[in-house]
């Protein structure tokens, strides 16, 4: 981010003095041609009007440098007085330009003028005559300097914002995924810890070596990061490694996933609390088997994602009242990274069970 606003400030540079050199550029040529091709009341050489309006123009480059200077210092928060500042500036300015100017042309091509003007034939003030060009031109460029430093400005603010927004996003992202991990270590450890007490040597170093391998995959993947349902699902079944292990023929896991649905990116351990959700009120409520089917299909309207449990859930009472950590996470992920456009939905499977439903859009 500091780097971008180094840039960004750079860039302002170039950009003023590039604007800045060709505006007055226009300016001197502007005012030459005018005075070459139209201005029948006096005969003055085609180079000596080029060299004069060239010189106005450095002039008037030099008075707008020195208005930057001043704005630059100036406090916006007060509107009324930075608003008469920048007036009584542009003022002063242009009447001490349009004074030089004329002066300048009086004493260089219209001598008979400044004579008059040192008799007081003329009043000292007519120096100021036509000052209302300068003025103007001072007053235009005042508004095209703060129009174009508002706008990078503005660029600026919305890129912090948007850097500070991913960061906040992240550390939602992060925070979700840390709260559900816990849990699960927990109860892989104390599952473990369990084995061990029965003296099953065996199935101990099993479900510790599928844990070691899940924890492997977590630590690969960013807690932030998409990945492909294929890639995902293959985490999930390392998650699921153990808890077969676990609960042995107590848990029966069934895949149907599509081959279009497989490159489909989600955001990383999505439909972990469905599972994790599925094994506590199915598994530990059972004691016949639980099937535990998990599906992922395009449909027309998105990606799809089913997981069903053969449990002994018949109302869906408790799962619309639920206020626990899992489901809540799943939706506040959905909303982070889909908006409104994913859902997370729940029905009762047949003849007993529950199913969770994900949508998500593809594109």
């Amino acid at each position: 981010m500091e780097s971008y606003l180094a840039f960004a400030n750079k860039s302002r540079q170039q950009l003023y003095w590039i604007l800045q050199g060709l505006g007055w550029l226009c300016y001197a040529l502007i005012f030459a041609w005018d005075n070459i091709f139209f201005n029948f009341q006096i005969d003055v050489p085609h180079f000596t009007t080029i060299m004069i309006f060239t010189l106005f123009s450095f002039t008037g480059f030099l008075c707008t440098v020195f208005m930057r200077s001043v704005y630059k210092r100036l406090d916006t928060s007060h509107k009324y007085r930075f608003v008469l500042i920048c007036f009584l500036l542009t003022l002063v300015l242009s009447l001490l330009w349009g004074g030089s100017k004329n002066l300048f042309m009086w004493y260089t091509l219209f001598p008979a003028i400044a004579k008059e003007w040192e008799t007081g034939v003329l009043p000292i003030y007519a120096i100021f005559f036509n000052y209302s060009n300068s003025f103007f031109i001072l007053l235009v460029w005042t508004a095209g300097y703060f129009s174009i430093k508002t706008h990078f400005t503005m660029l600026a603010q919305t890129k912090r914002l948007a850097a500070i927004e991913t960061d906040r996003q992240r550390s939602k992202f992060q925070l979700l995924r840390y709260q559900l991990n816990p849990h699960f270590l927990f109860n892989s450890l104390n599952a473990a810890s369990n084995l061990a007490l029965r003296g099953d040597g065996e199935k101990t170093s099993e479900l510790l070596a599928s844990l070691a391998a899940f924890l492997r995959f977590t630590l690969d993947i960013s807690t932030d990061d998409k990945i492909s349902v294929k890639q995902d699902f293959e985490i999930m079944q390392q998650y699921l490694d153990v808890e077969e292990l676990r609960f042995g023929k107590r848990l029966i896991i069934k895949w149907h996933v599509s081959h279009d649905a497989e490159s489909c990116l989600i955001p990383s351990f999505l439909i972990q609390p469905l599972i994790e959700n599925a094994i506590k009120h199915s598994v530990f409520n059972k004691v016949d088997p639980t099937t535990l089917t998990i599906s992922a299909s395009v449909v027309e309207q998105g990606l799809l994602i089913k997981l069903a449990d053969d449990g002994l859930l018949t109302s869906l009472q408790n799962i619309n009242n639920s206020k626990g950590l899992g489901i809540a996470n799943i939706r506040k992920r959905l909303t982070l990274y889909y908006g409104d456009k994913a859902s997370l939905d729940f029905a009762l499977n047949e003849p007993h069970g529950l199913v969770g439903t994900i949508l998500i859009p593809t594109s």
